[in-house]
Parts: C-alpha cells; sequence; structure tokens
C-alpha cells in the first residue's frame, strides 16, 4: 500500500482523508491511502517517516510549513522562493524534498490565462499575507510584476486596513 497524508497540529479541522479517499476511489487507485500525522512537534517528523517506510509524500499544513526545513535533504525552486513548504516527497534514494504547490498553482493559472499575457499588469495588490499570499509574491516577483501587500498587521504589509 502506497501511503499519502497530512501533516500539522491540529488537524482536527481536515476533510483531507476524506477527499483522498474519495479521490483515489474516483481513478482506481487502490493501492493508495491517505492519513493524517498530528505531529505537535516538528521534531516528530524524522521518526514519523522512519516508522511508515511507505509513506511517499505528505502535504504540510500549519505550523509546520517552515519548520521542517531542517528536516529535508533538499527543497525545489518553489519552496527556495517562497520559504515555506506545503509538500515533502520521499525521493527514490530515501532522502526528503520539499516544495510548495501554492507557488506552482498560482503560476500555471497565470500561465493558462491567455487574457494575462495579452495585456500583462504593471501592478497587483495581495490581499492578506498568510501562506498562500507568499507563493503569490514570489510568482510576481518571478514575472517582474509590481506588487503593494495589503495586510491587517501594518509590520507585514505595505497597506493596512
Amino acid at each position: 500500500m502506497r501511503i499519502f497524508g497530512l501533516t500539522g497540529f491540529p488537524l482536527s479541522h481536515s476533510f483531507s482523508r476524506k477527499y483522498f479517499a474519495e479521490k483515489f476511489a474516483r481513478e482506481g487507485l487502490t493501492d493508495c491511502c491517505y492519513e493524517l500525522f498530528e505531529l505537535p512537534d516538528p521534531a516528530q517528523f524524522p521518526a514519523l517517516w522512519a516508522e511508515n517506510p511507505a509513506l511517499l509524500g505528505l502535504n504540510v499544513t500549519i505550523p509546520h510549513k517552515q519548520a521542517l526545513f531542517p528536516y529535508l535533504a533538499s527543497l525545489d525552486e518553489s519552496a527556495q522562493k517562497v520559504g515555506a513548504v506545503n509538500v515533502v516527497r520521499r525521493q527514490p534514494d530515501g532522502s526528503l524534498r520539499g516544495f510548495n504547490s501554492d507557488f506552482y498553482g498560482f503560476k500555471k493559472s497565470l500561465e493558462d490565462w491567455e487574457a494575462f499575457w495579452q495585456n500583462p499588469p504593471e501592478a497587483a495588490l495581495i490581499l492578506g499575507y498568510g501562506g498562500a499570499a507568499k507563493a503569490v509574491e514570489a510568482v510576481l516577483r518571478d514575472l517582474g510584476i509590481a506588487y503593494k501587500i495589503v495586510s491587517r498587521d501594518p509590520a507585514k504589509g505595505d497597506l493596512t486596513y
């Protein structure tokens, strides 16, 4: 059985297990399961992988998106640019590599948006400064688009409300 899952703390609010169980069933992936791995302490991360040799990948949620960096052998470009991981994959050699899927998702949505490329914006406004906003910021920076950040916390944004 190939195991995938979610780690973070707490996970009582998560609907990921149900979502992925249904998705695996729809796709005919009978050799896959999705589990929740609640880790109050990120120092438990290496033991989680050691105790679950069939674990191939994890989604990562709060509060571990930055705390897991010391336990990863490498970060792909997306995680480096965003400064956070939300996906960890066990590589063929057994090492752990971190990714940021929000970066790829936002960038792909812009790449697929034909009107965006016909008349690209000169500037953008990012509302909020949570994890996904950091990925948006990294993509805009990559594309050379100026931006301002709106945040409730004046220390985190260019604009506040």
